[in-house]
Protein backbone atom coordinates (compact mmCIF):
# COMPACT_ATOMS: atom_id res chain seq x y z
CA UNK A 1 0.00 0.00 0.00
CA UNK A 2 1.38 3.42 -0.97
CA UNK A 3 2.22 6.09 1.62
CA UNK A 4 -0.74 8.17 2.74
CA UNK A 5 -0.86 11.57 4.41
CA UNK A 6 -3.40 13.48 6.47
CA UNK A 7 -6.24 14.79 4.32
CA UNK A 8 -5.19 12.70 1.30
CA UNK A 9 -7.92 10.31 0.25
CA UNK A 10 -7.51 6.66 -0.68
CA UNK A 11 -10.25 5.51 -3.05
CA UNK A 12 -10.90 1.81 -3.58
CA UNK A 13 -13.60 0.14 -5.67
CA UNK A 14 -15.01 -3.05 -7.07
CA UNK A 15 -17.90 -4.04 -9.29
CA UNK A 16 -20.88 -5.98 -7.97
CA UNK A 17 -23.49 -5.48 -5.29
CA UNK A 18 -21.94 -5.41 -1.81
CA UNK A 19 -23.72 -5.03 1.51
CA UNK A 20 -22.74 -2.04 3.63
CA UNK A 21 -22.26 -4.40 6.57
CA UNK A 22 -19.41 -6.18 4.74
CA UNK A 23 -17.25 -3.06 4.87
CA UNK A 24 -18.27 -1.82 8.31
CA UNK A 25 -17.76 -5.27 9.87
CA UNK A 26 -14.31 -5.49 8.30
CA UNK A 27 -13.30 -2.16 9.90
CA UNK A 28 -14.78 -3.07 13.30
CA UNK A 29 -13.02 -6.45 13.26
CA UNK A 30 -9.72 -4.55 12.99
CA UNK A 31 -10.41 -2.99 16.41
CA UNK A 32 -11.89 0.35 15.31
CA UNK A 33 -15.25 1.91 16.10
CA UNK A 34 -17.53 3.60 13.57
CA UNK A 35 -19.92 6.52 13.94
CA UNK A 36 -22.35 7.29 11.12
CA UNK A 37 -22.87 11.01 10.73
CA UNK A 38 -24.27 11.50 7.21
CA UNK A 39 -26.21 9.61 4.52
CA UNK A 40 -27.04 11.03 1.09
CA UNK A 41 -28.50 9.81 -2.19
CA UNK A 42 -27.79 11.61 -5.46
CA UNK A 43 -28.06 11.09 -9.19
CA UNK A 44 -25.24 11.32 -11.71
CA UNK A 45 -25.10 10.90 -15.48
CA UNK A 46 -22.35 10.71 -18.09
CA UNK A 47 -23.00 12.15 -21.56
CA UNK A 48 -21.31 11.31 -24.83
CA UNK A 49 -21.99 10.64 -28.51
CA UNK A 50 -22.98 7.19 -29.79
CA UNK A 51 -19.35 6.42 -30.66
CA UNK A 52 -17.86 8.02 -27.52
CA UNK A 53 -16.31 11.06 -29.20
CA UNK A 54 -15.88 12.89 -25.88
CA UNK A 55 -14.11 9.94 -24.30
CA UNK A 56 -11.90 9.63 -27.38
CA UNK A 57 -11.06 13.32 -26.91
CA UNK A 58 -9.84 12.67 -23.36
CA UNK A 59 -12.91 14.18 -21.66
CA UNK A 60 -15.84 13.12 -19.50
CA UNK A 61 -19.02 15.21 -19.40
CA UNK A 62 -21.30 14.58 -16.44
CA UNK A 63 -24.18 16.01 -14.45
CA UNK A 64 -24.37 15.64 -10.67
CA UNK A 65 -27.43 16.39 -8.57
CA UNK A 66 -27.09 19.06 -5.88
CA UNK A 67 -30.32 18.90 -3.91
CA UNK A 68 -33.07 19.96 -6.31
CA UNK A 69 -30.53 21.49 -8.73
CA UNK A 70 -27.52 20.03 -10.56
CA UNK A 71 -24.11 20.93 -11.95
CA UNK A 72 -22.83 20.07 -15.43
CA UNK A 73 -19.07 19.59 -15.73
CA UNK A 74 -16.39 18.54 -18.20
CA UNK A 75 -13.35 16.82 -16.71
CA UNK A 76 -10.17 15.60 -18.39
CA UNK A 77 -9.41 11.90 -18.53
CA UNK A 78 -5.65 11.79 -18.32
CA UNK A 79 -3.39 14.80 -18.75
CA UNK A 80 -5.72 17.28 -20.44
CA UNK A 81 -6.79 20.68 -19.11
CA UNK A 82 -10.31 22.10 -19.39
CA UNK A 83 -10.42 25.76 -20.56
CA UNK A 84 -11.01 28.21 -17.67
CA UNK A 85 -14.40 29.29 -19.06
CA UNK A 86 -15.74 25.76 -18.52
CA UNK A 87 -13.59 24.38 -15.69
CA UNK A 88 -16.01 25.34 -12.91
CA UNK A 89 -19.00 23.75 -14.57
CA UNK A 90 -22.49 25.13 -15.11
CA UNK A 91 -25.23 25.30 -12.50
CA UNK A 92 -28.58 23.86 -13.60
CA UNK A 93 -31.85 24.81 -11.92
CA UNK A 94 -33.08 21.21 -12.00
CA UNK A 95 -31.98 17.70 -12.85
CA UNK A 96 -31.77 17.41 -16.67
CA UNK A 97 -33.89 14.77 -18.40
CA UNK A 98 -31.57 15.00 -21.43
CA UNK A 99 -28.24 16.58 -22.35
CA UNK A 100 -28.50 20.32 -21.51
CA UNK A 101 -27.32 21.58 -24.89
CA UNK A 102 -28.42 25.19 -24.33
CA UNK A 103 -25.95 25.76 -21.50
CA UNK A 104 -22.50 27.30 -21.98
CA UNK A 105 -20.86 23.86 -21.85
CA UNK A 106 -23.55 22.38 -24.08
CA UNK A 107 -23.01 25.06 -26.73
CA UNK A 108 -19.24 24.50 -26.58
CA UNK A 109 -19.46 20.74 -27.09
CA UNK A 110 -22.17 21.02 -29.74
CA UNK A 111 -20.02 23.55 -31.60
CA UNK A 112 -17.04 21.17 -31.51
CA UNK A 113 -18.85 18.02 -32.58
CA UNK A 114 -21.42 19.55 -34.90
CA UNK A 115 -24.42 17.40 -35.73
CA UNK A 116 -23.32 14.42 -33.62
CA UNK A 117 -25.94 13.94 -30.92
CA UNK A 118 -24.68 14.03 -27.34
CA UNK A 119 -26.90 11.95 -25.09
CA UNK A 120 -26.95 10.23 -21.73
CA UNK A 121 -24.81 7.08 -21.97
CA UNK A 122 -24.47 5.99 -18.33
CA UNK A 123 -26.66 6.87 -15.34
CA UNK A 124 -25.86 6.40 -11.65
CA UNK A 125 -27.74 6.57 -8.38
CA UNK A 126 -25.17 7.01 -5.61
CA UNK A 127 -26.01 6.31 -1.97
CA UNK A 128 -23.18 7.50 0.26
CA UNK A 129 -22.74 6.95 3.99
CA UNK A 130 -20.06 8.90 5.85
CA UNK A 131 -18.46 7.60 9.04
CA UNK A 132 -15.85 8.67 11.56
CA UNK A 133 -13.36 5.90 12.33
CA UNK A 134 -11.92 5.96 15.85
CA UNK A 135 -9.52 3.99 18.01
CA UNK A 136 -8.53 4.41 21.65
CA UNK A 137 -6.77 7.72 20.88
CA UNK A 138 -9.79 9.22 19.11
CA UNK A 139 -10.82 9.82 15.50
CA UNK A 140 -8.19 8.55 13.09
CA UNK A 141 -9.93 8.71 9.70
CA UNK A 142 -13.04 9.59 7.74
CA UNK A 143 -14.74 6.82 5.79
CA UNK A 144 -17.20 7.24 2.90
CA UNK A 145 -18.92 4.17 1.48
CA UNK A 146 -20.82 4.69 -1.78
CA UNK A 147 -23.11 2.05 -3.24
CA UNK A 148 -23.95 2.82 -6.87
CA UNK A 149 -26.71 1.55 -9.09
CA UNK A 150 -25.48 1.97 -12.64
CA UNK A 151 -27.55 1.85 -15.83
CA UNK A 152 -26.54 1.99 -19.49
CA UNK A 153 -29.10 1.59 -22.29
CA UNK A 154 -31.21 -0.92 -20.41
CA UNK A 155 -29.09 -3.17 -18.18
CA UNK A 156 -28.32 -2.28 -14.58
CA UNK A 157 -25.22 -3.04 -12.55
CA UNK A 158 -23.70 -2.23 -9.20
CA UNK A 159 -20.50 -0.60 -8.07
CA UNK A 160 -18.94 -0.09 -4.65
CA UNK A 161 -16.58 2.81 -3.89
CA UNK A 162 -14.83 3.31 -0.55
CA UNK A 163 -12.97 6.52 0.29
CA UNK A 164 -10.65 6.66 3.30
CA UNK A 165 -9.26 9.99 4.57
CA UNK A 166 -6.75 9.77 7.45
CA UNK A 167 -6.26 12.52 10.02
CA UNK A 168 -2.86 13.82 11.17
CA UNK A 169 -0.72 11.09 12.74
CA UNK A 170 -2.96 8.22 11.60
CA UNK A 171 -1.24 7.08 8.41
CA UNK A 172 -0.44 3.66 9.88
CA UNK A 173 -4.08 3.05 10.81
CA UNK A 174 -5.19 4.15 7.33
CA UNK A 175 -2.76 1.74 5.68
CA UNK A 176 -4.03 -1.07 7.91
CA UNK A 177 -7.64 -0.44 6.92
CA UNK A 178 -6.83 0.02 3.24
CA UNK A 179 -4.81 -3.20 3.23
CA UNK A 180 -7.75 -5.12 4.69
CA UNK A 181 -10.10 -3.63 2.10
CA UNK A 182 -7.71 -4.69 -0.65
CA UNK A 183 -7.65 -8.25 0.70
CA UNK A 184 -11.45 -8.10 0.60
CA UNK A 185 -11.36 -7.64 -3.16
CA UNK A 186 -11.29 -3.86 -3.59
CA UNK A 187 -8.65 -2.25 -5.81
CA UNK A 188 -7.15 1.22 -6.02
CA UNK A 189 -9.29 3.58 -8.10
CA UNK A 190 -6.60 4.75 -10.50
CA UNK A 191 -9.00 5.18 -13.42
CA UNK A 192 -11.61 7.88 -13.99
CA UNK A 193 -15.11 7.37 -12.58
CA UNK A 194 -16.46 7.01 -16.14
CA UNK A 195 -14.22 4.01 -16.75
CA UNK A 196 -15.21 2.43 -13.44
CA UNK A 197 -18.89 2.82 -14.30
CA UNK A 198 -18.31 1.32 -17.75
CA UNK A 199 -16.51 -1.64 -16.16
CA UNK A 200 -19.73 -2.48 -14.30
CA UNK A 201 -21.14 -3.82 -17.58
CA UNK A 202 -17.81 -4.92 -19.03
CA UNK A 203 -18.51 -2.05 -21.42
CA UNK A 204 -15.38 -1.66 -23.51
CA UNK A 205 -14.96 1.97 -24.44
CA UNK A 206 -13.33 2.44 -27.80
CA UNK A 207 -9.58 2.44 -28.13
CA UNK A 208 -7.19 2.75 -31.02
CA UNK A 209 -6.71 -0.89 -32.02
CA UNK A 210 -4.57 -1.74 -35.01
CA UNK A 211 -5.45 -5.25 -36.14
CA UNK A 212 -3.20 -7.52 -38.12
CA UNK A 213 -4.99 -6.56 -41.33
CA UNK A 214 -3.26 -3.16 -41.20
CA UNK A 215 0.26 -4.53 -40.91
CA UNK A 216 2.44 -5.00 -43.98
CA UNK A 217 3.25 -8.65 -44.70
CA UNK A 218 6.37 -10.04 -46.29
CA UNK A 219 4.40 -11.54 -49.20
CA UNK A 220 2.37 -8.38 -49.95
CA UNK A 221 2.48 -6.91 -53.41
CA UNK A 222 3.55 -3.27 -53.55
CA UNK A 223 0.00 -2.02 -53.95
CA UNK A 224 -1.21 -4.14 -50.99
CA UNK A 225 1.59 -2.80 -48.79
CA UNK A 226 0.66 0.72 -49.87
CA UNK A 227 -2.99 0.43 -48.92
CA UNK A 228 -2.28 -1.32 -45.61
CA UNK A 229 0.17 1.42 -44.63
CA UNK A 230 -2.15 4.22 -45.67
CA UNK A 231 -5.22 2.73 -43.98
CA UNK A 232 -3.24 2.39 -40.75
CA UNK A 233 -2.16 6.04 -40.73
CA UNK A 234 -5.57 7.26 -41.88
CA UNK A 235 -7.21 5.42 -38.98
CA UNK A 236 -4.78 7.12 -36.59
CA UNK A 237 -5.52 10.50 -38.13
CA UNK A 238 -9.29 10.03 -37.71
CA UNK A 239 -8.92 8.68 -34.18
CA UNK A 240 -7.18 11.84 -32.96
CA UNK A 241 -9.46 14.27 -34.82
CA UNK A 242 -12.07 14.73 -32.03
CA UNK A 243 -9.35 15.28 -29.43
CA UNK A 244 -7.73 17.86 -31.67
CA UNK A 245 -11.05 19.67 -32.08
CA UNK A 246 -11.80 19.73 -28.35
CA UNK A 247 -8.26 20.80 -27.50
CA UNK A 248 -7.92 19.54 -23.91
CA UNK A 249 -4.73 17.59 -24.57
CA UNK A 250 -2.18 18.83 -27.17
CA UNK A 251 -0.99 15.23 -27.68
CA UNK A 252 -4.02 14.63 -29.92
CA UNK A 253 -2.92 17.42 -32.27
CA UNK A 254 0.65 16.14 -32.21
CA UNK A 255 -0.40 12.56 -33.01
CA UNK A 256 -2.74 13.74 -35.75
CA UNK A 257 0.11 15.71 -37.38
CA UNK A 258 2.39 12.67 -37.13
CA UNK A 259 -0.23 10.53 -38.87
CA UNK A 260 -0.62 13.14 -41.62
CA UNK A 261 3.16 13.31 -42.16
CA UNK A 262 3.37 9.52 -42.37
CA UNK A 263 0.52 9.48 -44.88
CA UNK A 264 2.40 11.99 -47.05
CA UNK A 265 5.55 9.85 -46.75
CA UNK A 266 3.60 6.74 -47.77
CA UNK A 267 2.30 8.57 -50.84
CA UNK A 268 5.89 9.31 -51.88
CA UNK A 269 7.22 5.82 -51.14
CA UNK A 270 4.39 3.98 -52.89
CA UNK A 271 3.82 6.51 -55.68
CA UNK A 272 4.52 3.93 -58.40
CA UNK A 273 1.67 1.69 -57.16
CA UNK A 274 -0.97 4.42 -56.75
CA UNK A 275 -3.17 6.36 -59.23
CA UNK A 276 -1.24 9.53 -60.03
CA UNK A 277 -4.20 11.93 -60.12
CA UNK A 278 -5.64 10.79 -56.77
CA UNK A 279 -2.22 10.64 -55.15
CA UNK A 280 -1.47 14.29 -55.95
CA UNK A 281 -4.92 15.45 -54.79
CA UNK A 282 -4.55 13.65 -51.47
CA UNK A 283 -1.01 14.97 -50.97
CA UNK A 284 -2.25 18.52 -51.54
CA UNK A 285 -5.06 18.06 -49.03
CA UNK A 286 -2.71 16.67 -46.37
CA UNK A 287 -0.51 19.74 -46.70
CA UNK A 288 -3.40 22.07 -45.83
Amino acid sequence: MRDVHAGESIVLWRTGNAALSEITKLVVDLGFTLRLHCETTAQEAFYDTADWMLYRSGAACSARALGSSAVLTVEPIGNGVVPPDYARGVQLSRWPSRFPGRTRIGAWLTGVFGELMIERRIGLTRTTRAFDIANQRGTCAKLRIAQLEVSASGPEGHLLEVELIPVVGAAREARKIAGALTEHGLVAAESHALLRAAATFSLALQSLVEDEGLRVRSDDRLVEAAYRTMRRQYRRLLWHEPGTRLGLDPEHLHDMRVAARRLRAALRVFRAALPEDKTQALADELRC
